[in-house]
């Protein structure tokens, strides 16, 4: 798949739209979902999102496969899109947000899913930001540890013992809860 995605990326700086399109389409949940992980804002994920591929769309030309996967750039530039966002952006949540409900909404699937998210939400915002994002990008994000590594920096084997430890701590500090 990877191969793919990098033929993908060749074509598409050579100019070729549908590559863009398919990378696109194979993306844009996946991105979509990386912002929102992070801001639980859904306008503000959507614009994100779409500043992301604008940004991937005109510098398409920089990117090198030799330097990491197609998955790991465009994630990059998620990255700086919200590190841009959040270094100029007054935070507040307009009133509109609020009344954002779906009309074929179901209010109790609704309250357990709002009732998850915030326990979930609660237990990352207790997380320094590094780890956070760690437990983010490999299970939400789905990201490997090399494709972490390239976004952070680390070595995968740093990357894959802070995981286990993370996932250790937060599995006996749940126990701890449930007895």
């Amino acid at each position: 798949m990877e191969a793919d995605e990098i033929q993908l990326a060749i074509a598409w700086k050579a100019g070729d739209s549908r590559a863009f399109e398919q990378l696109y389409s194979q993306y844009v949940k996946k991105i979509f979902d990386y912002v929102w992980y992070r801001t639980f804002n859904k306008t503000l994920s959507e614009d994100l999102t779409s500043t992301v591929f604008l940004k991937a769309f005109d510098a398409v030309a920089g990117f090198d496969p030799a330097r990491g996967s197609f998955k790991s750039w465009i994630y990059r530039i998620a990255a700086n899109a919200l590190i841009d966002h959040y270094r100029t952006a007054k935070i507040h949540d307009p009133i509109e947000a609020a009344f954002d409900v779906s009309s074929k909404s179901d209010p109790n699937h609704d309250a357990d899913l709002a009732l998850l998210s915030d326990y979930v939400h609660d237990i990352l915002s207790k997380l320094p930001n590094e780890s956070r994002d760690l437990i983010i990008m490999r299970l939400w994000d789905d990201l490997s540890y090399k494709q972490i590594a390239e976004l952070t920096g680390k070595t995968e084997a740093s990357l894959k013992m802070q995981f286990s430890r993370l996932m250790e701590k937060l599995r006996s500090d749940q126990s701890l809860k449930q007895q």
